[in-house]
């Protein structure tokens, strides 16, 4: 296997991306030279009122004892060597972590060598991009993956951006360059109309991409697009260049009798090893897949299983509905399904509604089923990477 590795510098903006994550909007503007911290910034708690979750994060991300690392008052620069130095004996691993659109994030901890298979598969995809310019945090497994290792198996540069949609992001494009972004930025530079340059690529993860608005990039320059299959707990399974195309199974994965699973090679010994996937998923071939939808996964209301999925499908059929998401509350929150319900009418009469959804959910689903929490919103809450998040 190709030789990628990772130096002080990439830990340096691993661990700026985690910071930037925790800061204010004007906090970014003012401290963030572009989409980086700069090397000589000083790690305090009055910058930072969240060090000491952040400072966990990391040690959780790297994989090191936290109390073997001294953060405050050390430059990032100084935090990533010390941090690079602890994580630098074997075994190699990263842990990610989901979006906690359904509760508290949950790690997924792979090995290096998995994340090193799957940037080499992805280099041969985007040979010949000249500069990555990338809108998705490092401290993520898709923006590590594409603005750490991917630059480092093109052999090419990397531009970090800020989350921010603006003509002038576009008009500093050149030919040659493959742009990293998700779905909501995607959109929103869509709504922008300013028209890209030649030869520009796009790339998209952490959830569907709506075909409107690849078509509406593509009419405004865009050369192409490559979107990408996969999750935290898995990395990339699968890509494809054309909308509603199948998506094309990277080549360590292998297909199985089950829908829902599938094998991967290991890049060391050549083992194979089963992994679950969020999706059940329909084939065309061997190769060649498109995702049917989410698992229904059941959850447990009172030692019964309940199903989120199925009671947010019966709650989208209510006329007054627009869309809704379902969960199992946290601990501290109780122990039934809460829902948030986006309203199709603005300025309906919220209370009313509220009533006549109640009475609706009453009929329609056992007690069980029934979210002991209901709260009307505007819109689904997201995160910085458009995916649903908690509320």
């Amino acid at each position: 296997m190709n030789h990628v590795s990772l130096s002080v510098i990439d830990f340096q903006e691993m661990l700026s991306s985690l910071l930037l994550g925790a800061m204010s909007y004007p906090q970014r503007l003012r401290l963030a030279a572009g989409g980086s911290l700069p090397a000589s910034i000083k790690i305090d708690a009055k910058i930072f009122p969240d060090l000491t979750n952040i400072v966990q994060r990391a040690c959780r991300m790297f994989g090191v004892e936290e109390d073997t690392v001294s953060v405050v008052g050390k430059t990032l620069e100084e935090w990533a060597e010390e941090i690079h130095r602890l994580w630098s004996k074997p075994p190699l691993a990263l842990t990610f972590f989901t979006s906690g659109s359904t509760g508290e994030p949950v790690p997924a901890t792979q090995e290096f060598s998995f994340h090193v298979q799957e940037i080499l598969a992805l280099a041969e995809i985007f040979k010949g991009r000249n500069r990555i310019v990338s809108f998705v945090p490092r401290h993520h497994i898709y923006g590590f993956l594409f603005s750490v290792l991917l630059p480092k198996a093109l052999g090419c540069p990397v531009l970090w951006m800020p989350i921010m949609p603006m003509r002038s992001l576009i008009a500093g494009l050149q030919g040659g360059d493959l742009v990293i972004a998700f779905p909501l930025l995607w959109g929103k530079l869509a709504e922008l109309n300013a028209e890209f340059p030649a030869d520009v690529w796009g790339a998209t993860s952490t959830g569907p991409c709506r075909p409107e608005i690849i078509t509406a990039l593509k009419k405004a320059g865009l050369s192409g697009m490559t979107e990408v299959y996969g999750s935290s707990e898995t990395g990339g399974v699968g890509y494809r260049n054309a909308t509603e195309a199948p998506y094309e199974l990277l080549p360590y994965w292998e297909r199985v009798a089950n829908e829902s699973r599938l094998l991967r090679q290991h890049p060391v010994d050549g083992s194979r090893a089963d992994y679950a996937l969020q999706d059940d998923l329909s084939w065309k071939g061997n190769t060649q897949f498109l995702p049917k939808g989410r698992i229904d996964k059941a959850v447990q209301v009172a030692g019964v299983n309940v199903y989120p999925t199925k009671v947010r499908k019966i709650m989208l059929s209510h006329p007054c509905v627009a869309d809704c998401v379902v969960r199992l509350m946290r601990p501290e929150e109780g122990s039934r399904l809460k829902a948030l319900v986006v309203l199709k009418t603005v300025g309906a009469d919220v209370k009313a509604s509220e009533k006549d959804l109640n009475s609706f959910l009453d009929q329609k689903l056992n007690h069980y089923e029934r979210p002991a929490k209901l709260s009307l919103c505007d819109q689904i809450p997201t995160n910085h990477l458009g995916k649903a998040q908690d509320w």
